[in-house]
């Protein structure tokens, strides 16, 4: 089982995202036939060591590793959990292909995802 190539990735994740070849193809700016030639989508085998943060892990990584793999059931996705800093020093030593983290310490290539929204959580009975 061969590793993906950042571009199969990075094919394979807009197809799981949009969950539509023609909409990936458009984000990717290439034509359907070309996309679906460039990488035999449906039959790639490979694999891919993605690093995560535990609320990732638990949360909308979820659908979207479903959604992958419906389209990808050959590739091999190895998740591992660990911090922002440690995934970056994963990321920098070649220890995991692909990281889903929020703050990035090493020289690396970055690819927004998604904007999360961050409340102040609090009891209302607690006494200030």
């Amino acid at each position: 089982m061969n590793d993906l190539s950042i571009d199969q990735l990075r094919t394979l994740v807009t197809i799981a995202e949009t969950r539509s070849f023609t909409q990936a193809a458009q984000q990717l700016f290439r034509s359907q036939p070309a996309l679906s030639l460039q990488s035999n989508l449906t039959e790639t085998e490979g694999r891919v060591h993605v690093g995560v943060l535990e609320e990732v892990a638990l949360g909308p990584l979820v659908e979207l590793l479903t959604t992958f793999k419906r389209f990808c059931a050959k590739v091999e996705v190895e998740l591992e959990v660990a911090t922002s800093w440690q995934l970056s020093q994963k990321i920098k030593k070649n220890k995991v292909g692909l990281a889903v983290a929020n703050l990035i310490y090493a020289e690396t290539e970055t690819i927004p995802l998604w904007q999360e929204t961050y409340n102040w959580t609090y009891n209302p009975d607690y006494d200030f």
